[in-house]
């Protein structure tokens, strides 16, 4: 198509991924239709500018690009009449809110109301990947503050510039919010949670999970797009999870995320928990996370997987100790993955896992080109953000990205066209295995944990469908049945992508 090309094309002249986003969001503004064409059919070229690393520079900078942001805002001062706010956004037929606070936005920390980026650019994923309709969709900032005193002393801060609410108040605004948006658009409305601090985060995935049809993508997502590509590596290595040890360098919401999902999938393969548990370490900004350590540095979430070791404060001497067959970077540590710590993974087994998940690139635990050259391409590697390839000794190593956006455009098209009410853990693990099933054998062999992006869609509604299959036979939805049909229950949230090319001539007139 002649004017998706000249667009392409067009994205050549810029120098930088920011004047990129800005030059595709102006098409947006003047042309949303051809918008959403380029990104359905150019996902691979695109994503990285509509989403991470990217949108880590443009949440940055987001108060001064932006005069109409194409999201809504919530604000602490809407307290009280939150429902009307909502009524202000000109769709009405919404079924999934992508929302944040803007509390810890990327690796990046807090960025308050300039949150409102990741939300918009995680909800165009949902049309890309899955094709989703952008109109059933809201993107959404609550926006009750900051504690980033640049941001409050900023004049470009668009936001609501005193520190964050907090504790009780905190609570009861966003439980006015979920019971507003419910009221509004109906109990199954997806509600999905992005870069909320981690005690908020934690605290209102247990406030809601049973309430409302919600999921927090740092923590659930995270987890299930990671056990997918652990699940593809157990394939390569010829071990069962439950056969492996598991280090974590961090103990955030990614980490207990996937740590939990972890025990789940090696209790469905038959053992208890107690033996799961054992193959799970963890290692936090105190050190490895063990039994003896201080009560007041152990949350809840931590304590269930403190073993009875030696105190450990280097994370290489850690490695050396345990010898983890994985070891998993959700820290926000840049270079935490030292040459040190890789040697010594590449000298305890054939082929060490090494997760460098966290983003933007720039907090990367370590470069794909670190990992495979220190471990002379032994290594079974997946990012958080893309790298380019690598090339050693004439052989080209192409880095896997451990992105969500696997997981939850295709877990939410199943749950909207399932009606499920309430979703579960277990639809999390359901999604993991489904997508560890889409890497091809001639894929495993090069090392490659995760399917191309280009087949992204092909996998979405893969998942999708499977999905609705799995929620009808477990019972999970009341709503459709096994006699539904399921290309229908998808096919009416899906977007229209057809589009017509305005004459050639009138190409340059047009962008």
């Amino acid at each position: 198509m002649a004017q998706m090309d000249y667009i392409v094309n067009n994205l050549k002249n810029f120098s930088s991924s920011v004047e990129k986003y800005v030059h595709l969001m102006n098409i947006y503004q003047q042309n949303e239709k051809l918008f959403y064409y380029l990104i359905i059919n150019k996902v691979e070229l695109v994503m990285p500018i509509i989403y991470t690393p990217t949108i880590g520079q443009i949440c940055q900078q987001f108060g001064s690009l932006f005069d109409n942001p194409h999201g809504l805002y919530v604000r602490y001062t809407d307290i009280g009449q939150i429902k009307s706010k909502l009524q202000q956004w000109p769709e009405k037929k919404i079924k999934a809110i992508c929302l944040t606070d803007g509390e810890r936005i990327l690796g990046l920390g807090d960025l308050g109301a300039n949150g409102l980026g990741i939300c918009i650019g995680k909800m165009m994923l949902y049309t890309a990947c899955a094709k989703i309709s952008p109109h059933i969709c809201l993107p959404l900032c609550i926006d009750i503050g900051t504690n980033n005193a640049s941001l409050l002393k900023s004049e470009h801060y668009k936001g609501y510039k005193k520190k964050r609410l907090e504790g009780k108040r905190y609570l009861e605004f966003m439980d006015e919010f979920m019971e507003a948006a419910t009221s509004l658009y109906g109990k199954d409305v997806i509600f999905h949670f992005e870069d909320f601090g981690n005690h908020n985060a934690f605290e209102l995935l247990e406030r809601y999970k049973n309430k409302y049809c919600s999921f927090n993508d740092d923590i659930q997502g995270t987890a299930a797009v990671t056990l997918a590509g652990l699940l593809v590596c157990s394939q390569i290595v010829d071990k069962r999870l439950f056969e492996q040890k598991f280090l974590f360098l961090g103990a955030g919401e990614a980490a207990i995320g996937i740590a939990t999902l972890l025990v789940a999938a090696m209790k469905s393969d038959g053992i208890s928990e107690k033996e799961a548990l054992k193959c799970i370490w963890m290692f936090d900004s105190k050190g490895l996370i063990v039994t003896s350590r201080a009560p007041e540095t152990l949350t809840a979430n931590k304590q269930r997987f403190a073993k009875n070791f030696q105190a450990v404060d280097d994370f290489e001497e850690a490695v050396n100790l345990i010898k983890p067959d994985a070891i998993i970077g959700v820290a926000a540590i840049a270079g935490a993955f030292t040459q040190g710590v890789l040697e010594k993974m590449a000298s305890n087994h054939k082929h060490p896992i090494i997760f460098a998940l966290s983003n933007p690139t720039c907090k990367s635990e370590c470069t794909a080109a670190q990992a495979y050259k220190t471990t002379k391409g032994k290594c079974l590697f997946a990012s958080g953000s893309p790298f380019e390839p690598i090339t050693i000794k004439k052989k080209v190593f192409k880095p896997s990205q451990c992105n969500n956006a696997y997981i939850f455009p295709s877990l939410v098209l199943g749950v909207m066209s399932a009606k499920v009410s309430i979703i579960t853990d277990e639809l999390f693990l359901c999604a993991a295995k489904l997508l560890s099933k889409q890497v091809t054998a001639d894929e495993m062999k090069e090392g490659i944990l995760f399917p191309p992006l280009s087949r992204m869609q092909e996998i979405s509604m893969t998942t999708a469908l499977s999905m609705i299959d799995y929620v009808i036979k477990n019972k999970l939805t009341t709503s459709v049945d096994a006699n539904s049909r399921r290309d229908a229950l998808v096919s009416a949230h899906l977007y229209n992508a057809d589009y017509h090319c305005p004459t050639d001539n009138k190409l340059a007139e047009a962008f």
